[in-house]
This record gives structure tokens, C-alpha cells and sequence, in this order.
């Protein structure tokens, strides 16, 4: 009695005995040979050990919380200038209106007493002066007419 004996089916097996064989020789060399293919990689390659998969997520989650904080960076300076730029802006649209009004005042003063334009432009004036309140939180403190 040899090992090939044991391993091979009998010659006068049944063809579904044989078939069984069969799908089991397959099997088996299926898994021999994944089982040689993982070896041979893990000979090449190595296989990953815990420390190094805990140390290289390690680095990536440092990574990412640096970029956050260069990005949370950049965005509070972009804020700052911006709102610098929103305050000049602001600036100057009060001094143009607070232009716009000088010259209100100057024709309101040149209009005849009592007169429909003289109306018009006290009207503008306020509209003007409002929208100066907006802009700097008090209204513009006109000049007399003899001050302009």
C-alpha cells in the first residue's frame, strides 16, 4: 500500500466518486497555489505590522490637521482684509455723501426763499443725511450757509 493508493480514487470507482475527486484535486491547488503566491509576496514585500499601520495613520491624521489649521490660517487673514476693505469702502461712501450734502446745501442756500425747489432739495438733504446715519451712525453736521 503506497501514498498515491490513498490519494488517487480506485479503478473501479463510481463516476460521481470520480468527479468528487476530481473537484477536490482542483480545490486543493487552487488553495495551494494562493497559499504560495502569498508567501512569495509577503517574502518581497513584507507584511505590515501593527505598529507601522497605527504610526503611518498617525502621520495622516497629523498631516490633515495641519492643512486645517494653514486653511483656518488663510481664511482668518482673507476675513481681516476683507473687512478692512469693507471699511474703506464704507469711508468713502460716507465722505461722497457727506459731499453730495455740502452741495445740496450749497443750492438749497442759492434757492429763493419759500420756493418749490428750495422744498426739493430740503427733501433730498434729509434722504442724503440718512443714508449718511446708515453709513457712520450720526448725521452729518452741515455747514451754515455763510461757511460754504
Amino acid at each position: 500500500m503506497s501514498i498515491l493508493s490513498l490519494i488517487l480514487p480506485e479503478d473501479d470507482a463510481s463516476p460521481a466518486k470520480v468527479t468528487s475527486w476530481r473537484w477536490k484535486v482542483a480545490g486543493s491547488l487552487v488553495l495551494l497555489y494562493a497559499l504560495v503566491g502569498f508567501i512569495l509576496s509577503s517574502m518581497f514585500t513584507g507584511l505590515p505590522k501593527v505598529g507601522q499601520l497605527a504610526w503611518a495613520d498617525g502621520l495622516a491624521n497629523k498631516a490633515d490637521q495641519n492643512q486645517v489649521a494653514t486653511v483656518i490660517s488663510q481664511q482668518a487673514q482673507l476675513t481681516k482684509q476683507l473687512d478692512d476693505v469693507a471699511a474703506a469702502l464704507n469711508e468713502q461712501l460716507a465722505q461722497s455723501k457727506a459731499s453730495d450734502i455740502r452741495l445740496l446745501k450749497l443750492k438749497r442756500c442759492k434757492a429763493p426763499a419759500n420756493s418749490a425747489e428750495r422744498d426739493s432739495l430740503t427733501r433730498e438733504i434729509d434722504k442724503a443725511q440718512a443714508e449718511y446715519k446708515k453709513l457712520k451712525g450720526e448725521y452729518y453736521d452741515t455747514p451754515a450757509c455763510t461757511d460754504l
